[in-house]
Protein backbone atom coordinates (compact mmCIF):
# COMPACT_ATOMS: atom_id res chain seq x y z
CA UNK A 1 0.00 0.00 0.00
CA UNK A 2 1.49 3.19 -1.09
CA UNK A 3 1.86 6.01 1.86
CA UNK A 4 1.70 9.56 1.43
CA UNK A 5 3.04 12.28 3.83
CA UNK A 6 2.71 16.05 3.47
CA UNK A 7 4.82 18.51 5.03
CA UNK A 8 3.34 21.57 6.41
CA UNK A 9 4.92 23.26 3.43
CA UNK A 10 3.50 21.59 0.89
CA UNK A 11 5.29 18.78 -0.17
CA UNK A 12 4.13 15.73 -0.45
CA UNK A 13 6.54 12.43 0.26
CA UNK A 14 4.82 8.78 -1.27
CA UNK A 15 6.44 5.29 -0.91
CA UNK A 16 5.60 1.97 -1.27
CA UNK A 17 7.91 0.83 2.05
CA UNK A 18 8.31 2.40 5.42
CA UNK A 19 12.57 2.45 4.07
CA UNK A 20 11.66 4.85 1.18
CA UNK A 21 9.19 7.01 3.20
CA UNK A 22 12.14 7.06 5.56
CA UNK A 23 14.66 8.20 2.93
CA UNK A 24 12.21 10.94 1.72
CA UNK A 25 10.98 12.39 4.89
CA UNK A 26 14.63 12.99 5.89
CA UNK A 27 15.87 14.32 2.00
CA UNK A 28 12.83 16.84 2.13
CA UNK A 29 13.68 17.91 5.80
CA UNK A 30 17.04 18.39 5.47
CA UNK A 31 16.66 20.07 2.19
CA UNK A 32 13.83 21.97 2.67
CA UNK A 33 14.28 23.06 6.48
CA UNK A 34 18.04 22.42 7.17
CA UNK A 35 16.79 19.52 9.83
CA UNK A 36 19.24 16.08 9.96
CA UNK A 37 16.24 13.28 11.23
CA UNK A 38 17.65 10.09 11.50
CA UNK A 39 15.87 7.19 10.35
CA UNK A 40 13.92 7.14 14.09
CA UNK A 41 12.99 10.42 13.82
CA UNK A 42 11.47 10.08 10.32
CA UNK A 43 9.50 6.87 11.26
CA UNK A 44 8.30 8.81 14.56
CA UNK A 45 7.27 11.71 11.82
CA UNK A 46 5.06 9.25 9.83
CA UNK A 47 3.47 7.64 13.17
CA UNK A 48 2.47 11.05 14.27
CA UNK A 49 0.98 12.20 11.13
CA UNK A 50 -1.04 8.53 10.60
CA UNK A 51 -2.41 9.00 14.43
CA UNK A 52 -3.21 12.93 13.65
CA UNK A 53 -5.05 11.49 10.08
CA UNK A 54 -6.72 8.34 12.42
CA UNK A 55 -7.91 10.77 15.08
CA UNK A 56 -9.47 13.60 12.34
CA UNK A 57 -11.15 10.61 10.48
CA UNK A 58 -12.17 9.28 14.24
CA UNK A 59 -13.96 12.49 15.28
CA UNK A 60 -15.58 12.92 11.94
CA UNK A 61 -17.25 9.56 12.32
CA UNK A 62 -18.32 10.19 15.94
CA UNK A 63 -20.08 13.91 14.72
CA UNK A 64 -22.37 12.07 12.42
CA UNK A 65 -23.07 9.33 14.69
CA UNK A 66 -24.42 12.33 17.15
Amino acid sequence: MRKVLRCDCGYEVSAETDEELVVGVRRHALDAHGMEFTAEDALLVAFRVQLDEFSSSASYENERKE
